[in-house]
């Protein structure tokens, strides 16, 4: 409700579960912003309705490095199209490389690549590291929508500069501005230009923020050394080295939260049937931690089990029992997210 010209506010932590009543000038909605709608409530900043783009990430059936290298991407005509990147993904050993922008097609709402594009950067990835990749090495395209710059000519296609923020005062949203989500390494940038252009727009002055200094979750160890010496200790026979690597490498200092599930529960210690690394103690933190709200987005985006590899009947119903546990989930509901869990990984494998 309104009090004296802010947005009086009800908010619940969904991490520690906490409420608490806020007053606000603006709410800034970073939750996943919905890009056609973009075009209709930015079109005019772009001179008409706004173009997308198909970003494409490409993950590769070989061995990923240890560390990000860049490499110099050329296409096939041999110019160079910029720095590239490879990021390690140890749970199954695959690699993505990106990444490339294509025009999306008037109106599209989900990204798809054509066979000539797909073949475009197959041979684009050979010309710049020598690898001679064929189509079978390719695992998926990982693909999205983003608004495109606008373009002069036969310029190319380039993303509109980010963060993209949109206001469309109505009754219900006067105070609400959305705001197109990013990747995590450019996080603190698009909070920056998110909140410097929102104050602009309602005349309010802010403070400096003090967090920059802050460590991220899990970064408060000078070294894996020590991180892991005191891992051990605290999790002792109820894990094991590999369990242990897992944990450090994954979640950094907060494996220790999970170590302390463990000591607390050793019950816990049970791997889920088919992943002898995945702990039940290990589900229950990412549970409580990380919110995920489908089974899907359990295990193969927080818990990263392997979409590519068969997957054990057993490991899908006894993370819906987990989950199912702390959410409340009737049985109908349960078998609503295994089903949309299986096919997700149907999908992934044809």
């Amino acid at each position: 409700g309104k009090q004296q010209g802010n947005l009086a506010l009800n908010v619940k932590d969904m991490l520690n579960g906490q409420s608490a009543r806020l007053t606000a000038t603006a709410i800034a909605d970073c939750r996943g912003l919905c890009f056609p709608e973009l075009s209709e409530q930015r079109g005019g900043d772009a001179g008409g309705d706004r173009r997308f783009l198909i970003a494409a990430n490409v993950v590769l059936n070989r061995p990923a490095p240890a560390f990000a290298v860049g490499f110099p991407a050329r296409s096939q005509d041999g110019r160079a199209l910029g720095g590239g990147l490879f990021f390690a993904n140890e749970t199954d050993g695959a690699m993505t490389v990106g990444t490339w922008y294509f025009d999306a097609p008037d109106g599209a709402t989900e990204p798809q690549l054509n066979e000539m594009q797909r073949h475009q950067i197959l041979a684009e990835i050979n010309l710049s590291t020598q690898w001679n990749i064929a189509p079978d090495d390719i695992r998926e395209f990982q693909l999205g929508l983003l608004p495109s710059a606008a373009r002069n000519g036969g310029a190319q296609s380039a993303p509109a500069d980010r963060p993209v923020i949109a206001h469309s005062p109505t009754d219900q949203s006067e105070y609400i501005w959305r705001v197109q989500t990013e990747k995590w390494t450019t996080v603190r940038g698009v909070a920056e230009r998110a909140v410097d252009e929102i104050a602009e727009a309602c005349q309010f002055r802010i403070s400096r923020s003090n967090t920059k200094a802050l460590p991220l979750h899990g970064a408060t160890y000078d070294s894996l050394q020590s991180l892991a010496s005191d891992l051990r200790s605290k999790t002792g026979n109820r894990s094991s080295p590999e369990i242990d690597r897992r944990l450090m490498y994954k979640y950094g200092s907060n494996a220790l939260e999970i170590a302390e599930i463990l000591r607390l529960h050793p019950e816990l210690a049970r791997p889920l049937p088919g992943t002898p690394t995945i702990t039940e103690a290990e589900v229950d933190y990412v549970l409580h931690a990380e919110t995920p709200r489908t089974l899907s987005d359990l295990l193969f985006r927080r818990l990263k089990v392997p979409r590519y590899k068969p997957l054990d009947s057993q490991t899908v119903a006894v993370a819906a029992r987990l989950m199912g546990k702390m959410l409340g989930w009737s049985q109908s509901d349960i078998d609503h997210n295994i089903a949309g869990c299986l096919d997700e990984h149907h999908r992934k494998v044809v």
